[in-house]
């Protein structure tokens, strides 16, 4: 579904993220470890096409930079931690931006797709949110609102940056339980987060990125190891595996430093 080779990108001068290499097949979750500026919302961007890069990128087998900006649209929908909509748009209203790509040029939308904008809003738990103003939401609720508007764009692939941010624990936990039941109806999601237990939760595969590279790159209780724990946030922590079988990391706090 997803494929990149040698991906790498620039701010000016300055490099961003180099040689970014990996793979994600269709219905799996990915997830993005890394630090704070390490390059993980860079990465994204450049998968939805907002940045330039350079390297390969194929999206179902095509090369990102050959596709048309509708066809882009079909393949892939994008949750970024925050967008600001100034204007007095109400919830519905937003979520049917999610549509845009398949309505009549933008300048109505069809019964079908009120349909799914509502269905979206359902999956979230949200579908009372629908006539309230977007602007006026707190930053959590904003935020189950762009996740709906991606589900109602309908695309295969989700990319959705840092999701959890302003949700509370229920919303969270309710989140991640989505991402999985999207992924038994064929949707394939990658997503970047700083809680390694959320990556180790959901995901198949998991990519770490540190100091603009791959650090590791492979299964979740591989990748998410108290030795890259220490690598990146210098950090102690232990993985045990929970009765049902779960995989948790415990932290017990900072390596101390030898004078």
């Amino acid at each position: 579904m997803l494929k990149l080779e040698n991906i790498s990108c620039n701010y000016g001068k300055k490099n961003i993220i180099e040689n970014i290499t990996f793979n994600v097949k269709k219905g799996e979750i990915l997830s993005i470890l890394g630090a704070n500026g390490s390059g993980k919302s860079t990465l994204l961007k450049a998968i939805v096409g907002l940045l330039p890069y350079a390297g390969t990128l194929l999206l179902d087998g095509v090369e990102s930079k050959k596709l048309t900006t509708k066809k882009r649209a079909s393949l892939i929908s994008y949750v970024p931690q925050s967008t600001v909509i100034p204007f007095e748009f109400n919830v519905l209203e937003v979520v049917l931006m999610g549509r845009f790509h398949a309505s009549s040029f933008g300048l109505s939308y069809s019964a079908n797709d009120r349909n799914i904008a509502f269905k979206a809003l359902s999956q979230v738990g949200i579908e009372s949110f629908s006539e309230k103003i977007y602007r006026y939401l707190s930053g959590g609720q904003r935020q189950l609102v762009l996740i709906a508007r991606a589900l109602a764009q309908q695309s295969e692939l989700i990319i959705m940056d840092e999701p959890v941010t302003g949700l509370d624990l229920g919303n969270q936990i309710r989140l991640l339980d989505l991402m999985e039941e999207l992924t038994f109806l064929g949707h394939t999601i990658v997503q970047t987060t700083h809680n390694p237990n959320h990556a180790l939760r959901v995901s198949q595969k998991v990519v770490w990125i540190h100091k603009r590279n791959i650090l590791s790159f492979g299964e979740p209780n591989v990748v998410v190891s108290p030795e890259n724990i220490r690598k990146v946030y210098q950090v102690e922590s232990e993985l045990f595996t929970h009765k049902r079988g779960m995989t948790h990391l415990l932290s017990y706090g900072f390596i101390k430093k030898e004078n």
